[in-house]
């Protein structure tokens, strides 16, 4: 079993400056979703519902680490090597190759629009914490000097990294319930995109909150009528 990495945690700032290296956008990483970045893909993809970016294989679900969710992440595409179907590669005009994103910057999933923050959050605390997380190994963007405040980039994500505390504590919720990789398909990650996302995510949350809340009420009375 792999030895797990501890990242240090990011107090008040960070240096990092982005090469366009696009290494962090190949090989062997995993880009996975939120909620709000699912619409938002859709959306650039002129899609209307959230369903057509699993059937077309831009997204796809994996189980997180503890095999105990399942959650959406960008199906790379794998010839001729390992890549995110949004990268789009340019030579510069010193011959340097270089990598750039479709999605930059208003549909680019938070994961990747945070890097190198990594967003680790305490659903039972409540509690968020960032960690210095290199987007790829040997990222040249680590090296730099430039230096970066935390809480200006946390500022300017404020509501999306809100959506994703939700998101996490909503995934919390249904760890009890054991669903397969098709239900969360269907009753989580599956929407249309033709509303604002505010009043879809709030729509999907009253589901779900009112789904385990009514499993809890019937094992009470089954318990009480034992």
């Amino acid at each position: 079993m792999p030895e797990e990495i501890e990242f240090p945690v990011i107090e008040s700032g960070f240096n990092f400056e982005c090469t366009q290296c696009g290494d962090c956008c190949r090989g062997d990483q995993q880009v996975f979703l939120n909620l709000l970045d699912l619409y938002n893909m859709a959306l650039f993809s002129g899609f209307t519902s959230t369903d057509r970016l699993f059937k077309q294989g831009t997204a796809e679900l994996a189980q997180d680490v503890n095999h105990s969710v399942w959650r959406p992440r960008i199906r790379f595409k794998e010839r001729p090597l390992r890549f995110c179907p949004f990268l789009i590669n340019e030579l510069s005009d010193d011959g340097r190759l270089k990598g750039f994103c479709r999605l930059h910057p208003h549909h680019k999933p938070l994961i990747c629009a945070l890097a190198p923050v990594g967003c680790e959050y305490d659903s039972r605390k409540k509690q968020a914490s960032f960690l210095l997380v290199p987007p790829a190994a040997r990222c040249p963007g680590m090296e730099k000097e430039t230096h970066n405040k935390l809480h200006i980039l946390t500022e300017r994500y404020r509501e999306a990294l809100r959506y994703q505390s939700l998101y996490f504590e909503l995934l919390e919720l249904l760890k009890s319930k054991h669903l397969t990789e098709e239900d969360y398909r269907e009753h989580l990650y599956t929407f249309k995109v033709n509303r604002p996302f505010k009043e879809i995510f709030f729509g999907l949350m009253r589901k779900i909150r009112g789904w385990v809340q009514m499993e809890i009420s019937q094992q009470v009375v089954i318990s009480g009528n034992k």
